[in-house]
């Protein structure tokens, strides 16, 4: 997890090279998310993300 200026200037270098990502932004979370719900929904996110991506 990266300040929210840091993850969009790091999605918009990942396009620019056509590299495959997705960027989630939790508003009003913390480095260290205290809402059990939005863990559940990122590493759900990142395993959906990993199937369909990753070979």
């Amino acid at each position: 997890m990266v300040p929210e200026e840091q993850s969009y200037a790091l999605e918009a270098k990942l396009k620019s090279v056509n590299v495959k990502n997705q960027l989630v932004y939790y508003a009003n979370q913390t480095h260290g998310w205290s809402d059990p719900a939005i863990w559940n929904d990122c590493l759900n996110k990142i395993q959906n993300f990993l199937t369909v991506n990753v070979p």
